[in-house]
């Protein structure tokens, strides 16, 4: 098979880009890592509960999927080092998120730079020009607009007074 050398995770350049991307957010995880392990309120504020839930709602997701009608209320408790490891394991796929997130973006946003015709003063100034002579004709127009309304108006006020008004 075509994938069978990449471990089944498809094209070869999805799995550079996995690789890359996995190799820029490794400095970024290990910090938060080892943040998590040498700080004690961190670790039992943040990622204990964390990883605790985390594993709750697996533990609920793979008995729902294996065909439990009833789940327990209370799952078996899980160690601390597990829940470190769940929250961390956690915290490294969203780092690896969001910098490829952000590589994308950025290679996105440099094509549409350098592909995007920028303007230069003369394009500016054509369209300052074209826009002044709309606005100069639009003013013509308004001129013209007002001098038919103020004749309406003159033949409504001859039209009420020719008509007589009954009381």
């Amino acid at each position: 098979m075509a994938g069978d050398n990449l471990g089944g995770r498809g094209f070869p350049i999805t799995t550079l880009f996995y690789y890359f991307v996995r190799m820029l957010s490794q400095p970024a995880s290990e910090a938060l890592v080892g943040y998590g392990k040498n700080h004690p309120w961190f670790s039992s504020r943040v990622l204990i509960p964390f990883g605790k839930k985390l594993h709750n709602w697996n533990q609920r997701v793979i008995k729902t999927r294996a065909g439990f009608r009833k789940l327990p209320k209370e799952l078996p408790p899980v160690t601390e080092a597990a829940a470190i490891e769940q929250a961390t394991d956690l915290i490294h796929q969203v780092v690896m998120f969001m910098y490829s997130l952000g590589v994308v973006t950025l290679y996105y946003e440099y094509k549409n730079w350098k592909s995007a015709s920028h303007a230069t003063a003369e394009d500016v100034k054509l369209v300052k020009e074209s826009l002044d002579g709309k606005h100069d004709l639009l003013k013509e127009e308004m001129e013209k607009i007002k001098e038919l309304m103020e004749k309406l108006k003159e033949k409504k006020q001859l039209l009420e007074g020719s008509i007589p008004q009954e009381k």
